[in-house]
């Protein structure tokens, strides 16, 4: 069965259609378990499977404080001894760009 193709990245264009984009080879140390416990965090997406039947978060995408998205994705190159590894993409209005720095550290309280 073939399944529609979905663009996650229309979900973060639609709300903000000029956003620019910052692609990280890591996560700075966030996982989407992690994300889901922080205050000002929304879910919008996720993409799951089951694997040694525990659910693993294949792709993740939340608004931070109503003007950030944050898009993880499995890297599945990398396994950590405590978890999995993601790929960040954070998503922003470029006059914010220097609230990016502050806002990473925030998050990691």
């Amino acid at each position: 069965m073939d399944f529609p193709s979905f663009d996650k990245e229309s979900v973060i264009y639609a709300d903000k259609p000029n956003a620019s984009v910052l692609i990280y080879n890591d996560t700075h140390g966030f996982t989407p378990e992690i994300l889901v416990t922080k205050k000002n965090v929304v879910g919008i997406y996720q993409n799951s499977t089951i694997k040694d039947k525990k659910e693993l978060i294949l792709e993740y995408i939340c608004r931070v404080q109503g003007m950030y998205y944050i898009y993880l994705t499995l890297d599945t190159t990398i396994k950590l001894e405590d978890g999995n590894s993601y790929k960040m993409r954070l998503y922003y209005d470029y006059n914010d760009r220097q609230q990016i720095n502050l806002l990473l550290t925030s998050l990691k309280k």
